[in-house]
């Protein structure tokens, strides 16, 4: 028999604000603070970073620096988390006019000049503790970071303590009988995931919360905390069993035990297999935009959870910083290209591209050295080039690719990009594998008024071709996307309007009607074709994102108008309604058979436009929807639509019958999913437009809507936390 844990998880978001007053130094990247915090009984000097604020949520190990009560300590954007053995205490504080009886905190500030001055602050401080547990347990450090800190307190440097490391997590061993509590940080978020182990007991679970105004279990079953200073909301917990090949979900919920105690009940489950609750969460969402009008058309994220988003700008004071191009280049619409920092709160770097006509970016695939290359189309004659393959235009709308260097600032390669005869490539999509090299797929008109699929890989230089591939039938065939495995084979996705289309070892060998998708997998010269399919019903049928896994089975998703539509281990086996569903089809690494086929869609119009791929083979799909009242959710950040098109999220099991989560996103007017991307621990990464004045925005770059429409990145988190710390 399997051991058996249960893992409870929900959510609270927390840290203390520090709101400085006083004269700081140009140039000086560090600053002292002097904290004379109340109850805990200590004073430090605490040497800060200026990038403080843009690094990941990390724990601290009390050595002396603060209050002996205090374990470990994690700070956030507006509370200090206090890891105690009895519980956890949450300390926020906010900017006060003095008022007599008031609660204050003063803080001193000492800079390099010597000049001080005093601010006065109101403080909360609230405790979540544990009843009947452990009075002594053992709290760990988990998953250590390459973060240190320094704190030199008093005059004596004997006193001071240096390169205390730091880690991502904490670990309460045996904090109830068989029961572990792991702490642990999604950047500015704070989440617990319980773990019950074989002979524990999730009843025995009990805490309670102290110093608030109030508790409630709200009508979502989302736990409301009322402090001083706002609400605090910890997500109502969820949970499933993987037992074989199928996600078996399982009722949890938080339960009233008495005035401000709460504790867990749990339905049947299969005691044999481990039982995992994943709380859902909007890590950071953000605008991003000048005056004009912004499109953000695909995005790509680096190990570190910094995320690189591309698009066009017509705004002549798009946000730049760092930035390998500061001015608007000209003509109606320049590309933008920009790399958030992980917190989401701040621009790493940010830059226009383009020449004196219209550019449009996209696709976007960043290297692992961060270098991030960038394909769409231009009409500028003098478009930036730099080691370039094409250095002068056809004059018919070209393609471009470049390379941008890891911090933003250069060029490592330009250039222009178009096919036989100087007839226009119109790229879709670019990918790029494990030596540098950029696989870039599009549309390219060789005769005629037809369209061809093109497939251009470049050097790691960009100055030299390694291959260029041609195919398509004798009618229309558009190419939309490009994705390539490990070992270096281009798999590419469109829609054919041809019954004549290039089929070998196909899963589809004929035209159904209409216009089909088609999947096609290149060898790895580029010269010969490993499979080649149709995908589609009678109606049309449109595929927009590919992604490949380690198994080489790719994943497909887009937009169907076919009430038969081929399915299998579907979630959903029948059209939703109106006129077009989304679709995600799984297909084997022969191209030769269905793994899974489902469609995605409500009673209005969905359409699929991006699709990426975790390690554990879930699929995380984004889109519109429009005028869907009943598109399926699950789990979800926002259940209802709030305009006529929303943005949709929808993370699909590895099996592919079931749904993880599917939420709506939006605000009041149009919002468009046009790409996503997930990291190593499974947040999912939305990028898109927004015309919206009210869209989602939290620990935001940029919190309001600042032109007509603006780009927005949104990050979700929703863990599926192995049981092995």
């Amino acid at each position: 028999m399997r051991r058996l844990f249960l893992i409870l998880g929900f959510l609270s978001s927390g840290l203390l604000v520090f709101s400085i007053s006083g004269e700081l130094t140009k140039g000086d990247n560090n600053f002292d603070l002097k904290i004379f915090k109340k109850g805990w009984g200590s004073s430090a000097v605490m040497k800060l970073e200026s990038n403080f604020g843009n690094i990941p949520l990390y724990f601290i190990p009390n050595r002396g620096q603060v209050g002996e009560e205090a374990l470990f300590y994690a700070r956030t954007s507006t509370y200090t988390l206090w890891v105690t053995k009895e519980g956890l205490v949450f300390e926020a504080t906010k900017r006060q006019k003095p008022e007599s009886g008031a609660r204050e905190l003063e803080f001193e500030i000492k800079n390099s000049q010597d000049k001080q001055t005093s601010v006065q602050f109101e403080r909360d401080v609230s405790r979540l503790l544990f009843l009947n547990a452990n009075k002594s347990p053992k709290v760990l450090p988990v998953k250590p970071t390459e973060h240190r800190v320094n704190y030199f307190i008093g005059s004596d440097p004997a006193k001071w303590q240096t390169d205390i490391p730091t880690s991502q997590a904490v670990l309460y061993q045996n904090i109830f009988r068989n029961i572990d509590l792991k702490i642990y940080g999604v950047e500015k978020e704070i989440e617990y995931d319980w773990v019950v182990k074989p002979g524990g007991k999730p009843e025995d679970i009990r805490f309670t919360y102290q110093n608030i105004e109030g508790t409630r279990i709200d009508s979502e079953g989302n736990l409301a905390i009322q402090g001083k200073f706002g609400e605090l909301t910890h997500r109502k917990p969820i949970s499933y069993q993987v037992i074989g090949a199928s996600r078996i979900d399982v009722e949890v919920g938080l339960k009233k035990l008495a005035k401000n105690e709460y504790g867990f009940s749990v339905k049947a489950y299969n005691p044999a297999y481990d039982l995992i609750i994943d709380p859902m969460v909007l890590v950071y969402s953000t605008y991003l935009g000048g005056s004009g009008g912004e499109n953000g058309n695909a995005i790509a994220v680096d190990k570190s959870g910094s995320v690189y988003i591309t698009g066009s700008t017509t705004s002549t004071d798009f946000p730049a910083k760092n930035a390998y191009q500061k001015a608007y280049g000209g003509g109606e619409y320049d590309v933008f290209v920009t790399k958030l920092s992980p917190s989401g709160t701040s621009l790493i770097y940010s830059t226009y591209w383009g020449g004196s006509d219209n550019e449009d970016a996209i696709g976007i695939a960043m290297d692992s050295s961060g270098a991030a290359y960038v394909t769409g189309y231009t009409w500028s004659p003098d478009m930036p080039l730099k080691n370039a393959y094409q250095s002068t235009s056809a004059g018919d709308g070209d393609g471009f690719v470049m390379k941008l260097s890891p911090n933003g600032k250069s060029l490592i390669y330009s250039t222009h990009l178009y096919g036989k005869e100087n007839h226009y490539d119109h790229p879709s999509g670019i990918a790029v594998d494990s030596k540098g090299a950029a696989y870039i797929v599009g549309i390219t008109r060789p005769s005629g008024d037809g369209y061809d699929v093109a497939v251009t890989k470049l050097s790691p230089s960009g100055k030299s071709l390694i291959y260029r591939k041609y195919w398509g039938g004798s009618d229309y065939d558009y190419a939309e996307g490009i994705a390539v495995d490990k070992n270096g084979a281009a798999y590419v996705i469109g829609h054919t309007m041809s019954t004549d289309f290039l089929i070998k070892n196909a899963y589809q060998r004929t035209f159904a009607g209409g216009g089909d998708a088609f999947v096609t997998k290149l060898s790895l010269s580029g010269s010969n074709f490993v499979y080649s399919t149709y995908l589609g019903g009678t109606a049309s049928d449109d595929a927009y994102g590919i992604a490949v896994d380690s198994s080489g089975a790719a994943y497909i998703t887009g937009s169907t108008w076919s009430k038969n539509f081929p399915t299998k281990n579907a979630f959903q086996k029948k059209y939703g309604g109106g006129l077009q569903d989304a679709f995600i089809t799984k297909l084997s690494a022969s191209g030769k058979s269905l793994i899974y086929s489902t469609y995605l869609g409500g009673s209005g119009q969905e359409g699929a436009k991006g699709i990426a791929v975790d390690s554990r083979g879930a699929a995380y799909v984004t889109g519109f929807t429009y005028y869907s009242d009943n598109f399926p959710t699950k789990n979800p950040f926002q259940k209802k639509s709030n305009g006529e098109f929303d943005t949709f999220v929808t993370k699909f099991s590895p099996s592919g019958k079931t749904i993880v989560y599917s939420s709506y996103l939006g605000g009041i007017s149009t919002d468009w999913g046009s790409g996503i991307a997930v990291d190593s621990s499974g947040a999912a990464y939305i990028v898109g437009y927004t015309e919206s004045t009210n869209f989602p925005a939290k620990h935001a770059f940029q919190k309001a809507l600042h032109g007509y429409q603006d780009a927005f990145v949104t990050k979700f988190s929703f863990t599926s936390k192995s049981t092995n710390f």
